[in-house]
């Protein structure tokens, strides 16, 4: 029944979607028509049902509980199965909640759902709680918590000129993307959707949510974006990680990478984020000069992320960021810069195994390069 419920849902069966639900539950109903419009709003293109354990019910039982776990994918050509198998805790991306089941006219309906997210999920999604308001662009879905629903229009229009920049890097990348989702989030769903630790952080004002390394989703915090100008900025950068990171896992069963080169996958954002601009004209190079003229001044590309609690911090680490792959992309060239965040990032290899592999030195001497090329910069 719930199978015939998902595959009504990808047809955009409205009637075949709220056949197994009671329609005396007036909640109930009202819940499931409203996931119904946000995941054919989302481009939902694979969705399926998966039981986390086979309940005990009796003939004639008037009732029972399971747990269900709701696997789904937006506008991607291929999904993964919806559960882990062989113990790889991956799969497709996915909620779990606890269906009730009340029997009426000979059969059992779903009579109300209840959230019940595992302590390590990215739950709950953004279409999950609450109403979203949409905005439909040629190659991005904006969706907004009410709060912020007045921004809609403005957020599209950005984000549909930055997806022009991120299609650019995904050819390059070899990572095309069918299309971008942007959530807008006031203060009270940033803290809440994804349930990202990084959301906690005060001046961190935009997320890029690899689910399983499956899909992307870009969540952007609207107070700190206030200007049209570092919305577009922050959007762009996002866009950035989900062309250069996203969709890493296309099978479902490979564990996900630790991705240790933050320096890298920053700066390649950032680059993408602030393109065609060079990071010499960045408005992050105050925060770089004063980085640079302290004595902590780095000795290599290759620094530790700074303290994501300080804006000067962060506004100096994805400024040196911007300038180590502006280096790179200058003295290699852009599609060997594009290979070597790949292997470092996406494959997983340290910078050293990298730079010999795509740039065919070690990565000391490019170090050593870049170093210089950043002091001219100043």
């Amino acid at each position: 029944m719930l199978q015939e419920q998902a595959a009504a849902l990808i047809r955009g069966d409205e009637a075949g979607w709220m056949a197994p639900v009671d329609p005396a539950q007036v909640d109930t109903v009202a819940y499931f028509r409203k996931r119904f419009r946000v995941l054919r709003a989302l481009h939902v293109s694979h969705f399926s049902y998966s039981r986390g354990n086979t309940p005990a019910v009796e003939d004639g039982d008037q009732g029972f509980r399971d747990t269900i776990y709701s696997g789904f994918c937006f506008s991607l050509t291929s999904c993964p199965a919806i559960m882990p198998v062989g113990g790889v805790e991956l799969g497709a991306p996915r909620i779990r909640e606890t269906f009730a089941f009340t029997r009426a006219a000979g059969r059992y309906l779903i009579g109300s759902v209840v959230a019940d997210p595992p302590e390590s999920s990215r739950e709950p999604m953004p279409w999950q709680t609450g109403d979203l308001v949409f905005a439909e662009g040629k190659r991005v879905t904006v969706a907004a918590a009410p709060a912020v629903a007045g921004r809609v229009t403005e957020a599209l229009a950005v984000a549909e000129k930055a997806a022009v920049v991120a299609d650019r890097f995904a050819g390059l990348f070899g990572n095309p993307q069918q299309r971008y989702r942007v959530y807008l989030a006031d203060d009270k769903q940033w803290q809440r959707w994804f349930r990202s630790p990084m959301a906690r952080n005060k001046a961190v004002i935009g997320l890029t949510i690899p689910i399983n390394g499956v899909q992307s989703e870009i969540m952007i915090k609207m107070s700190g974006n206030g200007t049209r100008a570092g919305l577009a900025a922050t959007v762009q950068h996002e866009m950035g990680h989900v062309v250069s990171l996203g969709n890493i896992n296309t099978t479902g069963q490979q564990v996900a990478l630790d991705l240790h080169e933050e320096w890298l996958t920053e700066g390649i954002a950032e680059y993408i984020g602030r393109y065609p601009s060079r990071s010499a004209q960045s408005p992050r190079m105050p925060a770089v000069r004063q980085l640079l003229g302290g004595a902590g001044r780095p000795r290599s590309l290759q620094v530790s992320s700074l303290d994501w609690d300080d804006p000067k911090k962060i506004n100096a680490f994805y400024g040196y960021g911007h300038l180590a792959v502006d280096c790179l992309s200058r003295t290699f060239g852009e599609p060997r810069t594009v290979a070597f965040v790949s292997a470092a990032a996406r494959a997983g290899n340290t910078a050293d195994v990298a730079s010999r592999n795509v740039f065919e030195k070690p990565f000391a001497d490019v170090d050593k390069t870049c170093l210089a090329w950043i002091s001219d910069q100043l």
